[in-house]
C-alpha cells in the first residue's frame, strides 16, 4: 500500500471513526483516495493481525485470566502482549499484534508520565480486555486514553502517581469488571466515574490520599461486591448510602482508615476488627457507617 504523512493518516482515522463510530484497522487521507493498515495489522484488507516478534517484547498465544476472585466459569486464555520491566520509556517503536487481548506495560518507566493513546498503542488493540499498567511512573491519564476499548474488563493502575481521575476515563468501557488504583495520590474520585459500567464489581483504592468518597459512585453498578479503601489515611467521610444500590456488597476494607469518626474507630477495633483477617461480617461495618456518618 502506498505510504503518506502520519498526519493526513490521523486525519483519515478521525473522519472514519466519526461515521462509523467504530474502530478502523485501515486509515485513509481526507478524500479516502490513499489508505493502508493501523499498527498491528497486515494484509491486503487489514484483517490479518502482524506476526512478528515484537522485540524486546513477549507474546503468549495462551495467557490463562480469571475475571475475578472464585470466577467459577471456565477457564479463559487470552492472546498476551508482556512488555513488563523491560524499561521502555516508549511504545511507539515496539511491533505489537492488533487481536492482543492482554497487555502488560508494568514496570516500564513512562516518558513525562503521561502516556498518551499513541505512544501506548492501547487505541490499536481494540480486543482488549486486560490492561497491566502498574510502576510506571504514571502521573496522569488522558480522557480518552481507554476511548477505543469496548471490550475492556481489568485495569490495573496501582503504584504509580496518578493525581486525578478523569470523569470519562471508562465512559467507553461498558463490560469493565474490575479497577485496581491502589497507591496513587489522587484525593477524590468524580461522583460518576463509573456510570457506565453496570459489570463493576471491584474496586481497589488502598493506599490512595482519597478524602471523601461519593455517596452515589455505585449508584449505576449493581454487581457491585468488593471495595478497598484500606490504608487511605486522608479518608474523611464514607457513608453507607453509597451501597444501598448494591445488594450484592460482600467486603468494605477500611484498615488503617485513621480520620474516619474517632467513636467508629473505637467500636471498630472493640472488636478486633482492627487486625487483619478479623474483619466484620459486612452487615456490622454497614451498621457502624450509617450511625457515625448518615
Amino acid at each position: 500500500m502506498r505510504q503518506f504523512s502520519f498526519m493526513s493518516l490521523v486525519v483519515g482515522l478521525c473522519l472514519i471513526n466519526a461515521v462509523s463510530g467504530v474502530y478502523q484497522k485501515r486509515v485513509c487521507n481526507e478524500d479516502l483516495t490513499i489508505c493502508e493498515c493501523t499498527r498491528g495489522w497486515v494484509g491486503e484488507d487489514c484483517i490479518e493481525p502482524d506476526t512478528r516478534p515484537p522485540t524486546p517484547c513477549a507474546w503468549a498465544p495462551q495467557a490463562r485470566y480469571f475475571k475475578y476472585q472464585g470466577y467459577k466459569g471456565r477457564a479463559l486464555y487470552l492472546k498476551q502482549l508482556k512488555c513488563r520491566a523491560k524499561r521502555l520509556s516508549r511504545f511507539s517503536h515496539i511491533v505489537l499484534r492488533g487481536d492482543t487481548e492482554w497487555v502488560d506495560f508494568g514496570f516500564n518507566p513512562i516518558a513525562g508520565g503521561t502516556p498518551s493513546i499513541r505512544d501506548n498503542v492501547i487505541a490499536l488493540m481494540p480486543d482488549i480486555k486486560v490492561i497491566t499498567m502498574d510502576r510506571s511512573q504514571v502521573t496522569n491519564l488522558p480522557e480518552d486514553f481507554l476511548s477505543q476499548n469496548p471490550l475492556l474488563e481489568f485495569v490495573d493502575f496501582k503504584w504509580n502517581a496518578i493525581g486525578i481521575l478523569p470523569e470519562n476515563l471508562f465512559a467507553n468501557n461498558t463490560r469493565l469488571i474490575k479497577v485496581t488504583l491502589s497507591g496513587n495520590p489522587f484525593i477524590s474520585i468524580p461522583a460518576n466515574l463509573f456510570r457506565n459500567n453496570p459489570a463493576l464489581r471491584e474496586l481497589r483504592i488502598d493506599f490512595s490520599r482519597i478524602k471523601r468518597l461519593p455517596s452515589g459512585l455505585f449508584q449505576l453498578n449493581p454487581s457491585f461486591r468488593y471495595l478497598d479503601a484500606s490504608y487511605c489515611l486522608d479518608l474523611l467521610y464514607l457513608s453507607a448510602r453509597m451501597f444501598d444500590t448494591t445488594p450484592a456488597i460482600e467486603f468494605v476494607g477500611l484498615l488503617n482508615t485513621w480520620f474516619l469518626h474517632p467513636e467508629m474507630r473505637k467500636h471498630f477495633c472493640e472488636q478486633d476488627w482492627c487486625i487483619r483477617k478479623r474483619y466484620p461480617p459486612i452487615s456490622d461495618l454497614l451498621t457502624l457507617l450509617r450511625e457515625h456518618f448518615d
